[in-house]
């Protein structure tokens, strides 16, 4: 019986995976009759977006300085 367990548990979820397959494939199908329904949007119609022009954007890369530390010498 331990060994029928994990079949059981494969066999439920693979049903569980085919139901949902199902029922998406219903929606699909609902969609595309709804998009084929839907009036046809002409292009003219649309006014295209605004463009706004802007001017580059120099990048100088500047490289820092090296940190100078004077080393103590020890006193004598």
């Amino acid at each position: 019986m331990k060994k029928q367990i994990p079949v059981i548990i494969l066999a439920i979820g693979a049903i569980g995976l085919g139901a949902a397959l199902y029922s998406a494939n219903q929606q699909i199908a609902q969609l595309e009759q709804q998009i084929a329904t839907l009036p046809p949007i002409c292009v003219a119609d649309t006014q295209p977006a605004p463009v706004e022009t802007t001017e580059p954007v120099e990048v100088v890369e500047t490289t820092p300085e090296p940190v100078v530390t004077a080393m103590q010498e020890p006193a004598t």
